[in-house]
């Protein structure tokens, strides 16, 4: 209702300036001031428009667009602490199997030590040599251990690295490059 009376207002609005102001071929036409009303209508008709496709289809989209990326931003970092916590209770754990090794390697020769003062020497030399095995042996377990951690926390960095850099930059690197990446920042 209210368009039809501001239509009608427009309309009634240009009868009255184009009769006021009819002075045909002076100078350029749109400095005419016959066609003003006129070109007032289509101004506001044309601003309107695109004033309507702007509310209802352009922006929402983009905000839909928006929204959808904070919310993949914030699933991505949450992921990432999630990994990142992962990764720390890992090296908790190595460290802790570390430390037990050092308690047991250091109970080891000990009682190493109380044998060979009460042993003759061959028995000293026995011990030590069975130590040392054990020594060896507890170290391996630990290396290999702690290698295989290593990977782990790599191929999990990697993984992230490669997740990260395709949602957020939109860019698709390969597992070789991620890992790569992640060796070279260890590094």
């Amino acid at each position: 209702m209210q368009m039809k009376i501001f239509f009608s207002l427009l309309s009634t609005l240009s009868l009255g300036v184009s009769s006021a102001f009819s002075n045909e071929g002076a100078g350029m036409p749109q400095l005419d001031a016959s066609t003003f009303p006129s070109q007032l209508f289509w101004l506001i008709t044309t601003f309107f428009i695109l004033y309507v496709l702007m509310v209802k289809v352009a922006l929402p989209r983009v905000s839909e667009v928006l929204d959808l990326r904070d919310s993949k931003i914030r699933q991505d970092l949450d992921q990432a602490q999630k990994m990142k916590s992962d990764a720390e209770d890992l090296q908790k754990n190595i460290d802790k199997i570390l430390a037990e090794s050092h308690e047991q390697a250091q109970m080891i020769l000990k009682n190493a030590g109380e044998t060979a003062q009460k042993s003759h020497q061959e028995q000293v030399q026995a011990s030590n040599e069975k130590l040392d095995a054990i020594l060896d042996n507890a170290a391996q377990n630990i290396k290999v251990a702690r290698d295989a951690a290593m990977r782990d926390v790599e191929n999990m960095s990697a993984e992230m690295v490669q997740n990260i850099t395709n949602k957020v930059g939109h860019l698709s690197i390969g597992k070789a490059d991620a890992k790569k990446t992640v060796k070279d920042f260890c590094n």
